[in-house]
């Protein structure tokens, strides 16, 4: 069997090497002759990476990314800024009305910190009303939720995919 793919973006370049995995041949036809000098690509999503991990290609994938995008410095609370907030761990900054059910929430084997974020950062952050951020330990933002924080199982499938590491089975 062959499989003509249309467009060397980055689903067809995923398609062409998934199918090859799986012995099928395949011809990618692409319309441009070079890479444009203005990607317009922002991220790569969780899932998309778990899949370039699976095909051995995740350190080609980050290798060729641009860096993160880092926090920027904001004051929580009178005495207390962003520049506090980011821990060893992760930190998950939540303007939801009751940031204090994840505290509950056993992340092993990846530390978390949550903080709430004030209203008044959701334009600066990119959030709506009841958004949430995920940031590293090095104070890049490794997820945006801009409508709702993220589901328990939503949070953990978020720390696996960037960190490689599963945690314990749920």
């Amino acid at each position: 069997m062959e499989v003509l793919i249309v467009g060397g973006g980055p689903v067809g370049l995923t398609a062409r090497a998934l199918l090859a995995r799986w012995g099928v041949r395949t011809l990618t036809i692409e319309k441009h002759h070079e890479l444009s000098p203005f990607p317009r690509a922002r991220l790569v999503n969780v899932r998309s990476m778990e899949i370039f991990r699976r095909l051995g290609l995740a350190a080609q994938v980050a290798g060729c990314a641009e860096p993160g995008r880092r926090l920027p410095h904001l004051w929580l609370a009178p005495d207390r800024s962003t520049l506090d907030a980011v821990c060893e761990g992760f930190t998950l900054l939540t303007l939801a009305p009751d940031p204090t059910r994840w505290r509950q929430q056993d992340t092993t084997p990846w530390p978390l910190r949550v903080e709430p974020l004030p209203g008044r950062h959701t334009d600066l952050c990119g959030l709506d009303p009841h958004g949430a951020l995920l940031v590293r330990p090095d104070g890049h933002i490794a997820a945006r939720w801009r409508g709702r924080p993220p589901h328990d199982a939503t949070l953990r499938h978020a720390l696996t995919a960037i960190t490689g590491l599963a945690g314990p089975p749920r």
